[in-house]
C-alpha cells in the first residue's frame, strides 16, 4: 500500500512471500529488480561413511526432484542448479549442457541397494560413522565425534522446516532414515569443522567475490567447509585450485580455475545436495530509477543487496 501510495521509493521482500510479489508486479510504474544467492544445499560430510563412497552421496543426489523442489519453495522463480555454485550470470559460473543428477529415484534405490550389499547391511541406511581428527586437523579446531544417526538439522523457521520435511521425504523414499533436529540449525552445528552436522540445510553463502565464497566452502578445514575435511584426490585437487585463484591477479585465469573447482565439485557429488538459487526481490518506483542503469532485468548479488541498491540510487 506504501508503495502504491508512493510513500516508500525502494522495498525488499521475501523470497516466500509470494503474494506481496504478486501484488508489487501488478503496480504500474513499479520496477522489478530481482537476485540470487547461492543454490540452498542440503549439507552432509563427505569424510564420514556412508558419504565418503561416492555411491551414496550419487544416490543422495539422484534422490532429489530440484524441479519440484523449486516450485514448492520458490513457487518456481528460483534458478534449479545445474551445476554451478554461483549465479548463472557469474563471470565465474560453471555450467553443463546435461546436469548428471537428475531426478531418478529408482537409480539412487540402486545405488544405495549395490552399496548397502557390499557392506552386508540392509536398507535403510540410517547412521553415520565416528570420525577421528588427525593431528594437523585438531590443530585447526577438528573435534572428534562418535557415531550418529543421520540428522536433519535445521532452524526452527516455518520455512526450513519446510525445507526439511521436504527433504526427509525424498531420501527416505529411496532408502535413507533420516532424524530431524528442529531448532538445532545455529550456525555452530551446521559447521563442517566439528563434523557434526549430517543432512544439515543452510544456504551456500555467496560474496561479490567468489573467493569469499569458494574459500569457505569449499577450500579443506574452511569455515562451513561441506567437504568435511575430505582426504579424497577431488577433494584435495579443489583445494589446489581454491589456493591457487587465490594467489592470481589474472581474472580470467581466476575464473576458469573456480569453474574447474565447481565441475570437480559437482561431478564427484561432494559437499552436499543441491537445490536451486532462491530468489531475492527488490521493487523501485520509476522515478529513483534513471536512463540505462539499472535495467529492470539486472541480477543483483545477494549478499548486502539492500544496501548495495539503495546505496546506488543515493550516490546517484
Amino acid at each position: 500500500a506504501a508503495m502504491q501510495a508512493g510513500e516508500l521509493d525502494i522495498v525488499g521482500i521475501s523470497s516466500s512471500s509470494f503474494d506481496a510479489v504478486d501484488t508489487l508486479r501488478a503496480i504500474d510504474g513499479i520496477q522489478e529488480f530481482k537476485g540470487f544467492g547461492g543454490p540452498r544445499m542440503d549439507h552432509f560430510n563427505a569424510a564420514r561413511a556412508p558419504w565418503d563412497d561416492i555411491r551414496v552421496r550419487q544416490a543422495a543426489q539422484y534422490a532429489m526432484d530440484r524441479v519440484g523442489w523449486n516450485q514448492a519453495m520458490t513457487g518456481g522463480e528460483g534458478h534449479v542448479y545445474m551445476g554451478s555454485l554461483l549465479p548463472p550470470t557469474h563471470a565465474a559460473s560453471f555450467a553443463v549442457e546435461d546436469y548428471p543428477y537428475d531426478y531418478d529415484p529408482a537409480k539412487s534405490k540402486s545405488l544405495l541397494e549395490e552399496y548397502a550389499a557390499e557392506k552386508g547391511i540392509s536398507l535403510p541406511i540410517s547412521m553415520m560413522s565416528a570420525y577421528t581428527c588427525t593431528a594437523q586437523q585438531a590443530a585447526d579446531g577438528c573435534v572428534d565425534v562418535p557415531e550418529q544417526p543421520i540428522t536433519i538439522t535445521v532452524s526452527s523457521s516455518p520455512q526450513n522446516i519446510a525445507r526439511a520435511e521436504l527433504s526427509k521425504a525424498y531420501y527416505e523414499a529411496v532408502g535413507f532414515k533420516v532424524e530431524m533436529d528442529i531448532g538445532g540449525g545455529d550456525e555452530a552445528k551446521r559447521t563442517f569443522v566439528t563434523k557434526e552436522a549430517s543432512f544439515s540445510l543452510r544456504g551456500y553463502g555467496l560474496r561479490p567475490h567468489p573467493s569469499g565464497s569458494f574459500n569457505s566452502y569449499l577450500g579443506m578445514g574452511g569455515y562451513g567447509n561441506n567437504g568435511g575435511w575430505g582426504t579424497s584426490p577431488e577433494q584435495q585437487e579443489i583445494d589446489v585450485l581454491v589456493r591457487g585463484a587465490v594467489q592470481t591477479f589474472d581474472a580470467e585465469e581466476q575464473n576458469e580455475m573456480y569453474r574447474e573447482a565447481q565441475r570437480i565439485y559437482m561431478e564427484a557429488a561432494l559437499g552436499g545436495v543441491r537445490t536451486a538459487n532462491t530468489p531475492s526481490y527488490h521493487f523501485a518506483q520509476s522515478w529513483v530509477t534513471w536512463e540505462g542503469e539499472p535495467d529492470p532485468k539486472w541480477l543483483k548479488y545477494p549478499s548486502d543487496n539492500s544496501l548495495h541498491m539503495q546505496d546506488a540510487w543515493l550516490d546517484k
